[in-house]
């Protein structure tokens, strides 16, 4: 909800006009992807759907699971049957003679295994295949040589068969899944225009797109999109593809053709490798504009939906072109499973385990949730941001990844919001989308482009060094929920730095790990003041389950530890840091536990714009009392914070009459109040020469807050008394906001003392009628602070707009926080805090409390807490007349104000933007006069540490 319109609404009793109703976990996203294009904005809104199918909701069964009633596959070709994948316990075959083919890069050598493989795969499932035939009524309708897997259509009856079957590990259902769905190469994004002008644009290499297909027929004329071509030239027949073009090969694994039904493929093909498509000023090449494509349709209808079988078969056919096509990385911007042991997952991580591709995912267009992203485990999975900003897109999918709370999610993030791309059928003009479909190719093409110039690098090798150089967008996301690394991952895509690390800028090494070597240290010199960032990436080799080999990585000067990263779920491990001094530095590769006997790793690091630094304020020692006192907080569980919502009741709003009810678990037994307290928030509304008429009476209940009743008179146990005559009462102005639960800022003197005494089975009652208002008939904005407790149920009140009534609502768990002036309270230490992060450039600003009312305030300011003019500090205070007080700074600077009439203010004072004050300790204490606190006639406050950051 926006301010504006926050501000435009009248304010209501309990404060809902100034907050959203519906927390963000709670929405879901009003459309799947946003879209706009122009005449064909409707067709494109037919062809993606706001909501995800239904069947997107049912988990994967699991190995022993039974299957739940609403788990169910997708329909099968015959009546009655529906489909399930199947995942076996054992083969008599391996994929080592696989691997070693494609390590010799012979594509006639690897399509001889692929042949073999395919014969062993049927000969295997062929007893299986035969049961499910014979048996159960069924049929094996996909065999998978590259995970021990297959999909089978049967009757739903016939499942628990299959799951009981001795050689199946578990089964889960085939699921339908749909593609997620201006300029982002320039240097205001991921600067691959200025790499490209230096002649670098993934020649050599090929990007896989699994996707709605490529526009191979461009409106009947029998050949591909101009897009594909070199220079966007169609008259250009050196691309080595189709027609000449850059499209080396358009397959079909879905129900539809080739040719893309949908855009979406060529789209995403386009921002990954495209070139111009024509002389538009808006027409925009992909990140490996030379590379070759290779094009693989798993749409199963005109909406290109597609399904995990269909993936899992253009997987297994990616891994057995790799070499054939010399593709090194793999785009598919569709939803999906986030659990690894999904069958289409395990052939993704088994096409990067072992044809050596680097998958890149979408990680979703679901905002908060992850429940359909993909896992990627092996691979990449791409946040989308706003263009030129480096902002999060609010619908950029957000970690964890479902059911794996541990785990990071995505990976990193690119632009991904109002993307120009090409459009099928129509070369002359554009499509302009929006989604994480779009960022993902942009770290497909930027792989290629990697692998391009570092031509022996691997996948792993690769992933790392994508990783090691993207950018920190941290400060450009500021705000929950997109202030966490499970928003924007590591960083922003950076081709520039990238390329710069493939061309030698950095360290980029490979090794394996094995139990009996599982450190590896690699140096390199860093000069002072310079970051450096460095990345380690493994494979999961153990497809069937959801553990893996956990690795950590360490930056050391000497002996002195930089850096750690040591993340219990990612396949990776990213460091950033400081150099201290020029010298060398150690990168120390770890190996915690291993799920093989050889584990590859790759590390990357390169140098790296430095990092913002945050600055922090912590608390140190303890102050000393001075003769103000602290409120009685009722509930008390509120004495020392806020209760997290604010209320215009009972000192604004219209007239009404309100009850409170403060459970006696949350009241002190016995006291005697003399004057009632509100405080404000950090909620506020500008208020002055504000009053209200008030009559207030004090009484005990014999009911709970949780059993608050309706009707007033029935709270109501013996008779109330009257502790505030009705009268006019002028109340203080509010000027801003509440920083600190100690400030009472509303004090207003009881003309009857109340004495309240506990008694068994009695709760504190406090009744209020607010008869008029400087305000008139007007709703008045005077805001107090709230506690809404539904849990512990503290506090309830009942209230009505009639001051006659005999009932009205109740608000079980929810109510103003009293405070009040007791008779016997103990004195109590001023207190110094501050809610600014100190930062160079900025005001800082430190905030005391519980000082005497308008008294004189110093504060010492110094760069030591340890010693001042060669006084050990902290200075005991005793020997001079303040019994129990400590020196705890130097008084190096000193700075006087003076308390207001609450005990309460600030000192504000600049910082000079100058970067040596980065991670400067600042040392801060008050001293309020108080010639009633002791001989010395000073009370101190706690100690505060402010170390300064900002950008180095």
């Amino acid at each position: 909800m926006s301010e504006l319109f926050r501000q435009s609404i009248p304010p209501l009793p309990r404060g809902q006009g100034y907050h959203d109703p519906l927390p963000l976990s709670e929405r879901t996203p009003f459309l799947e992807d946003f879209m706009f294009i122009g005449s064909t904005l409707l067709f494109s809104l037919l062809l993606f759907p706001s909501a995800l199918p239904p069947q997107e909701t049912a988990p994967p069964i699991g190995p022993v699971a039974i299957p739940a009633k609403q788990a169910h596959g997708l329909p099968g070709r015959l009546p009655g049957t529906e489909r399930w994948l199947v995942v076996f316990k054992n083969r008599s075959f391996d994929l080592s003679e696989f691997r070693a083919a494609v390590k010799t890069g012979d594509p006639v050598l690897v399509d001889k295994i692929v042949k073999k493989l395919e014969t062993r795969v049927r000969e295997d499932q062929k007893a299986f295949a035969t049961f499910v035939e014979n048996k159960l009524h069924g049929d094996v309708v996909a065999q998978f040589w590259l995970v021990n897997a297959c999909s089978v259509e049967v009757p739903f009856k016939n499942l628990r068969a299959i799951q009981t079957h001795p050689n199946v590990a578990y089964i889960h259902p085939d699921q339908e899944v749909r593609p997620v769905i201006l300029t982002a190469t320039n240097s205001k994004n991921h600067s691959a225009d200025s790499v490209q002008a230096l002649g670098i644009k993934g020649k050599g290499v090929s990007v896989a797109i699994m996707d709605t297909g490529c526009d191979v027929n461009m409106n009947g004329s029998g050949r591909p999109h101009s897009t594909f071509y070199v220079n966007g030239d169609i008259n250009n027949k050196t691309g080595g593809g189709i027609s000449g073009s850059r499209l080396l090969a358009a397959k079909a694994l879905g129900k539809m053709g080739a040719d893309d039904v949908h855009n979406h493929g060529t789209a995403v093909a386009g921002i990954a490798a495209g070139e111009k498509w024509n002389k538009k000023s808006n027409s925009d090449r992909g990140h490996a504009p030379l590379a070759g494509i290779v094009s693989y349709s798993i749409a199963n209808s005109r909406g290109g939906s597609s399904d995990f079988t269909t993936i899992s078969k253009a997987w297994q056919a990616i891994a057995a072109d790799a070499v054939k096509y010399k593709i090194v990385a793999a785009n598919n911007s569709y939803s999906g499973s986030p659990d690894p042991t999904n069958v289409s997952q395990m052939a993704l991580d088994a096409a990067a385990l072992n044809a050596g591709v680097l998958p890149v995912c979408a990680a979703g267009n679901s905002g908060s949730s992850t429940r359909v992203s993909q896992s990627v485990a092996n691979g990449l999975a791409v946040g989308a941001t706003v263009k030129d900003t480096r902002a999060m897109a609010s619908f950029s999918s957000r970690g964890p990844l479902s059911g794996d709370p541990q785990r990071f999610y995505p990976d990193l993030c690119a632009v991904g919001v109002n993307l120009v791309q090409p459009l099928r059928d129509v070369e002359g003009s554009q499509w302009i989308a929006s989604g994480t479909s779009m960022a993902s190719p942009e770290v497909c093409g930027a792989a290629a482009l990697f692998r391009s110039v570092n031509t022996k690098a691997s996948n792993l090798l690769t992933k790392a060094a994508i990783l090691t150089t993207t950018e920190d967008v941290s400060k450009k996301n500021p705000n929950p929920p997109y202030n966490t690394r499970n928003a924007y991952g590591v960083g922003f895509l950076r081709d520039d730095k990238l390329i710069s690390l493939a061309q030698g800028n950095g360290l980029l090494k490979e090794g394996v790990m094995t139990p009996t070597s599982k450190v590896f240290s690699y140096t390199f010199i860093a000069k002072k003041g310079k970051a450096y960032a460095a990345t380690v990436t493994w494979h999961r080799s153990k497809l069937k389950v959801k553990t893996w080999s956990d690795l950590k990585l360490e930056a050391k000067s000497g002996s002195k530890v930089l850096a750690i990263s040591d993340t219990p779920r990612n396949l990776y491990e990213k460091v950033v840091f400081l150099a201290q001094q020029t010298g060398p530095i150690t990168l120390v590769v770890t190996g915690k536990s291993l799920d093989a006997a050889k584990v590859p790793f790759a590390l990357a690091e390169a140098e790296t714009p430095a990092p913002f630094i945050d600055g922090a304020v912590t608390v140190f020692g303890k102050g000393c009392p001075g003769t103000a006192k602290l409120p009685l907080t009722v509930p008390n569980t509120y004495i020392n914070k806020f209760g997290g919502s604010t209320d215009s009741m009972p000192l604004g709003f219209l007239n009404h009459h309100l009850m409170e009810i403060f459970d006696a678990s949350r009241t002190p037994s016995n006291f005697t109040a003399t004057a009632l307290r509100f405080r404000g928030t950090t909620i506020w509304r500008a208020a002055k020469n504000y009053w209200v008429e008030l009559e207030v009476k004090m009484g005990l209940s014999k009911n709970s807050p949780a059993l608050i009743s309706s009707n007033f008179a029935a709270n109501i146990d013996g008779s109330l008394v009257t502790v505030i005559k009705k009268r006019k009462i002028n109340l203080p102005d509010v000027t801003g906001p509440n920083s600190s639960p100690f400030v009472w800022g509303v004090r207003i003197p009881l003309d009857q003392p109340y004495t309240h005494t506990a008694k068994a089975g009695k709760h504190l009652l406090v009744d209020f009628v607010r008869s008029n208002s400087s305000a008139g008939s007007f709703p008045a904005d005077y805001f107090s602070d709230a506690a809404n407790d539904k849990t512990g149920k503290s506090l309830s009140r009942v209230w009505a707009l009639s001051l006659t009534a005999t009932s009205g609502s109740t608000d079980v768990g929810y109510g103003t926080i009293l405070g009040f002036d007791t008779t016997g309270a103990p004195n109590i230490s001023p207190e110094l805090s501050s809610k600014s992060s100190p930062e160079i450039g900025l005001p800082l600003k430190l905030d005391f409390a519980l000082a005497r009312s308008q008294a004189p305030v110093i504060l010492a300011m110094s760069l030591s807490n340890s010693k001042w003019n060669g006084v050990p500090l902290p200075l005991d205070l005793g020997p001079f007349g303040a019994k129990g007080c400590k020196l705890l700074v130097g008084l190096d600077l000193t700075f006087v104000t003076a308390a207001s009439k609450t005990g309460s203010g600030s000192f504000t004072f600049p910082v000079p933007k100058d970067r040596s004050l980065i991670q400067l300790n600042t040392y801060f204490q008050s001293l309020v006069l108080d010639p009633g606190a002791n001989n010395l006639g000073l009370s101190f406050t706690n100690g505060l540490n402010a170390r300064f950051g900002g950008q180095p």
